[in-house]
């Protein structure tokens, strides 16, 4: 009886062993192996149009990826925010990108050096690419200058200069971009953010009452300081106070809004605190794209310091007025043929934005199919040539690509709570550092 029991425990155990062997051996034999991309952008950052970069950016790969006859299941995009270089350690990073066939920075200022260190991690990344020899394409990427003086903008030219960088695009400063790199293909694109209304397409215009609704996006108090404009905190809220003030007087409805960054939404509470607008008026938490969009959906037209917005605007045929405080929102609407429609905000007043903001309300929306292609038929030039594609393949016209690039799925509700995570982190260190500083005077 004993052996009995034995002798079925093997041919149990063999048996086992065979069907593991067995179901490896198929894998191995129905694997293809997979294209895999690595896509960094500003996704972390709690200012939501960084995500809609992001999203955007997604459904474009995976448009390319079609028009070049590569199935879904033949390739992977792997998301991780540009700064993921500083916060894992070096086995860790050249794993990832030794795992990657190539790597794409998508429509974010990873260029920028004067007061912000996304030029560090840029300049890291190619380093580690140029040593695994992996391809690297930057996608309408926003530029702010460059400086022959700088170290830290040559250090990036450095790194830009390495075989491995395939082609640079921005959306903006293409002039400084050829400082940087002039022997890689480069061009000057439209932002990702363009197909908003097409990949958040689920999100309709919904704004349908009779009354105008006028969407404010306000800004953090040092944003035009820290960018050389004499405009502080005072004169924002004396400007938004005179425009909400003829806004009244013409009748039109208007909501206080932002892009969600923490420290833009604290100078709105800061407004509302204030006594001098009403609480009702503003519009708090925005923490995905989807709430981004559905806020601006609901508007008829909109004024905001904040690039996205008014791209997201234009998107979906929202007339809108872009506040300068940074060269990139005269890039912006220079590219879309409306200069007129950014506004300096030294010297401005209530009665002048409303008059601006009246005139893109009568003129509306026009967009130019080659000016939002722009951004896809380079990316697929690129693409094109990194991976294996029959050399008729010609990109998606603008009408196919309507049709082809599919949807915004929606924010997961665990990617939800991780992006409140950040934003709470970011606020609470914020507050410490103040804490500090409060400290260090008393002392």
């Amino acid at each position: 009886m004993a052996k009995n029991v034995e002798v079925i425990e093997k041919k149990s155990k063999l048996r086992s062993f065979l069907l593991r062997v067995y179901r490896k051996i198929c894998r191995i034999l129905d694997r293809k192996p997979k294209v895999d991309i690595l896509l960094l952008t500003n996704r972390d950052s709690d200012n939501v149009g960084d995500q809609v970069i992001e999203a955007c950016d997604i459904s474009l790969i995976a448009a390319i990826m079609k028009n070049l006859n590569i199935k879904k299941k033949g390739y992977k995009i792997r998301s991780r925010a540009a700064s993921f270089i500083k916060n894992e350690n070096d086995a860790v990073i050249r794993k990832t990108i030794k795992e990657t066939d190539v790597i794409l920075f998508g429509g974010a200022p990873l260029f920028n050096y004067d007061h912000q260190s996304f030029y560090a991690n840029t300049a890291k990344t190619i380093k580690f690419a140029q040593e695994q020899n992996k391809p690297v394409v930057f996608s309408a990427i926003g530029i702010e200058g460059y400086s022959d003086k700088n170290k830290k903008c040559q250090i990036l030219k450095e790194a830009l200069n390495l075989p491995c960088v395939k082609q640079i695009t921005t959306r903006d400063d293409v002039d400084s971009l050829k400082k940087y790199n002039s022997t890689v293909p480069t061009g000057l694109v439209s932002d990702p953010a363009v197909f908003s209304s097409t990949v958040f397409k689920r999100i309709a215009s919904t704004h349908k009452s009779g009354t105008k609704r006028i969407g404010l996006f306000a800004a953090r108090k040092g944003l035009c300081l820290d960018n050389r404009i004499s405009f502080d905190a005072k004169s924002q809220m004396n400007l938004w106070e005179e425009t909400v003030a003829v806004l009244e007087e013409k009748g039109y409805d208007y909501r206080f809004i932002t892009t969600g960054h923490f420290s833009d939404e604290s100078f709105m509470v800061h407004m509302s605190d204030s006594g001098k607008f009403k609480n009702e008026k503003f519009v708090f938490n925005m923490n995905t794209p989807e709430d981004l969009i559905k806020e601006i959906a609901r508007c008829d037209a909109i004024i905001a310091f904040r690039l996205h917005a008014n791209i997201i605007a234009y998107s979906y045929d929202i007339p809108a007025v872009g506040l300068i405080w940074n060269p990139k929102i005269p890039f912006f609407y220079e590219r879309i043929e409306y200069p007129e429609r950014a506004v300096n905000v030294v010297g401005c007043n209530g009665e002048l934005l409303v008059a601006a903001l009246e005139d893109a309300i009568e003129n509306g929306v026009k967009k130019s199919p080659g000016y939002l292609m722009s951004v896809y038929g380079t990316l697929f030039k690129a693409f094109k040539e990194i991976f294996p594609a029959d050399k008729k393949t010609e990109p998606y016209s603008y009408e196919a690509l309507l049709k082809k690039i599919p949807e915004f799925a929606g924010t997961p509700r665990r990617e939800k709570k991780a992006k409140l995570r950040r934003k709470f982190l970011r606020t609470y260190r914020s507050y410490n550092k103040l804490q500090n500083k409060l400290e260090e005077v008393a002392l």
